[in-house]
């Protein structure tokens, strides 16, 4: 993301600011962020798109992003048990020790976020497959 983007975010929320509506439009900004590349070493988000989330601390722009990343995922089947939850979540837990002190911010309200969805999503799905097993005998 370069300087620019930087400064377009930053005139969007000035213009949303002015007309009380920078929650919203911090949701969307982080909702498009949510579709940043990855890092050189494989990691996500790209650099640029860390600093953006890490200088704004805008609690409305990761919640954008978690929403933009929860909703990419589309419609899935659905392994016993809660499987494909708890993956996600120790694949977020590893993006959150990644950054946790370049930037703690995006690590503690974005990353760790995602951690205790994905886990709560987790509890839910292992609850449903011990009611399944018991309905079927």
């Amino acid at each position: 993301m370069s300087s620019s983007a930087t400064a377009w975010i930053a005139t969007v929320r000035a213009a949303c600011i002015a007309i009380d509506r920078r929650n919203i439009a911090d949701e969307f900004i982080g909702k498009l962020l949510s579709a940043a590349p990855l890092r050189d070493d494989g990691g996500w988000p790209c650099e640029p798109v860390l600093n953006v989330l890490e200088q704004f601390h805008s609690m409305s722009m990761t919640v954008g992003v978690r929403m933009g990343l929860i909703n990419s995922v589309g419609a899935t089947w659905r392994d016993e048990g809660g499987n494909q939850e708890r993956a996600k979540a120790s694949k977020y837990r590893n993006c959150a020790a990644a950054v946790q002190y370049s930037h703690p911010f995006v690590a503690s309200n974005l990353f760790m976020q995602l951690v205790e969805t994905y886990e709560q999503y987790a509890k839910r799905e292992g609850a449903d497959a011990g009611v399944r097993r018991l309905l079927e005998t």
